[in-house]
């Protein structure tokens, strides 16, 4: 969570293989890791969950385009956005669909979580091509707010402490409140 891409993890060399995965048309996607299961998203719409240990498939769901941005896992929750416009939450166990959002653009950046202190309650931002940024209740898919740019927002929103920092095709960088969408 909050992509800080720490691990408790020390690598020794030499290093080897442990199993390889191949998709129909390969991978942008950056690979998230929870609970000793890989999630990726591909180019061929499919989004995976792999066995961190031997690289099996553990499920798939289909989307009706490509997956090009990162996903987010929170407890039995993984969320991730597509090129159909979607935003799809899954049981992150099985890869059943908890619920999906449709937005007017693509979505090929990747999500991130917020945990309000405030509230009590987890949110998921993740930008669009119809140039908005979203906040999504983890629970349901509520849309809790969104922020408009004059672009499209194709990069993951960072969070620090309460505020959402990210970069869109406007060439701006925005700093708004994670609790209200506002600047």
């Amino acid at each position: 969570r909050q992509m800080s891409g720490i691990s408790k993890e020390i690598l020794k060399p030499p290093l080897s293989k442990a199993w390889e995965f191949k998709a129909e048309e390969g991978f942008i996607a950056t690979a998230v890791i929870a609970d000793g299961r890989v999630f990726v998203g591909s180019l061929d719409g499919q989004f995976y969950a792999l066995s961190l240990a031997t690289g099996e498939e553990i499920w798939r769901y289909k989307t009706e385009l490509n997956i090009e941005g990162s996903a987010c896992v929170n407890g039995n929750t993984v969320v991730f956005g597509a090129g159909d416009g979607f935003v799809y939450a899954l049981s992150a166990d099985k890869g059943e669909l908890k619920w999906k959002h449709e937005t007017d653009g693509e979505i090929l950046a990747g999500t991130n979580i917020y945990e309000s202190e405030k509230t009590g309650k987890t949110y998921v931002l993740v930008g669009s091509y119809d140039n908005q940024l979203y906040c999504f209740d983890l629970a349901n898919g509520d849309v809790i707010w969104t922020y408009p740019t004059e672009g499209a927002v194709n990069g993951a929103p960072s969070i620090v402490g309460d505020q959402v920092l990210f970069g869109g095709c406007d060439t701006f960088i925005h700093s708004i409140s994670a609790e209200t969408g506002k600047v």
